[in-house]
């Protein structure tokens, strides 16, 4: 299990995957969606029995106010709107996804979504409403030759 804070962790771990810059112009999309208080006990059905997720007392251990929702849970929810906007007719447009969480979320929060078409990459952030920080990070790569 990882326990944010804990001492003695070691090594961090090298990031191999170069993810691309936000650009500085204007977002070519920007939507919301509100995540469910209950969100956790469900995704909790995906067989992520992360107790930080459910039990307040585990929570705290990792220095959060209450349980946090699942990182994956979280990033199922921006690229679902990602795929509805920009490809909702043809999923298998999508090659790859990849995030980096930055922040936490809490089961309740609206997600504020907003992504920039690059080429064949669909770059991304999302940030809590409720605490204006961006909570992940990442970019949907499309088969080449995509057209959208």
């Amino acid at each position: 299990m990882f326990v944010r804070g804990l001492p003695s962790f070691g090594h961090k771990g090298t990031i191999f995957n170069k993810f691309p810059k936000i650009p500085t112009r204007e977002h070519d999309f920007i939507t919301e969606t509100t995540t469910d208080p209950n969100q956790a006990f469900l995704y909790r059905l995906s067989g992520d029995d992360n107790a930080h997720n459910i039990d307040p007392d585990m929570s705290s251990l990792g220095g959060f106010k209450r349980p946090i929702l699942h990182g994956m849970c979280s990033f199922g929810f921006t690229t679902r709107v990602l795929q509805q906007h920009f490809f909702k007719d043809n999923v298998n447009l999508m090659e790859n996804a990849n995030v980096r969480f930055t922040s936490i979320v809490y089961p309740g929060d609206t997600l504020v979504v907003k992504a920039w078409k690059e080429d064949s990459i669909i770059i991304y952030e999302t940030s809590t409403k409720e605490r204006g920080k961006v909570a992940l990070r990442g970019y949907l790569r499309l088969r080449q030759g995509a057209k959208l």
